[in-house]
């Protein structure tokens, strides 16, 4: 069985990382509704005719819907597996997954945000955007660590003797 205080650490890697997405989660899923439907809209619409200018900028948006709805996905998945593993429901390998999901959805979201916020990366918006996910990537790299460090019914190695070279006699040195 896994040890409890390495249990206790995961469950507790998995609720700070739940704690540092509300700001985020409280921002931007309210307009998921939005995205989604202008994502679907984007479908519908024909290919409309214009300058280069304006056909460049219409095709930034279309990427930009996708990716947002992509992190949508990517982060309500991620906060589901966040919860399972904070309330223990989750095996090894489902941990492992989460883990990993959540740390390529920090890295994503805040290479998402950064182009938004020119230059000023200490305002409140970047703290919540860019510097809280990668945050939650960094945890996540920890609870990945230790998730994969523990095995199924192992346990640590027992030294059968402290100080290896006890019980050894030296060769005398005779003169």
């Amino acid at each position: 069985m896994l040890s409890s205080s390495r249990l206790l650490a995961l469950r507790l890697l998995a609720a700070m990382c739940l704690v540092a997405a509300l700001p985020v989660a409280g921002i931007k899923y309210p307009w998921m509704p939005a995205t989604i439907m202008e994502t679907v809209a984007s479908y519908r619409e024909p290919f409309p005719e214009g300058t280069a200018s304006y056909l460049a900028d219409r095709r930034r948006l279309f990427v930009q819907w996708h990716l947002a709805t992509g992190l949508y996905i990517l982060g309500t998945a991620s906060l589901a597996g966040l919860w399972s593993i904070a309330t223990q429901r989750a095996s090894r390998r489902l941990q492992i997954a989460c883990w990993i999901l959540a740390g390529v959805t920090g890295i994503a979201v805040a290479g998402f945000e950064r182009p938004k916020i020119a230059s000023d990366m200490m305002s409140a918006y970047a703290i919540m955007a860019i510097w809280l996910p990668l945050a939650i990537a960094g945890i996540s790299i920890v609870g990945l660590g230790l998730t994969m460090g523990l095995r199924s019914g192992e346990k640590p190695p027992h030294k059968a003797d402290p100080d290896p070279l006890a019980g050894r006699t030296s060769p005398s040195v005779e003169g």
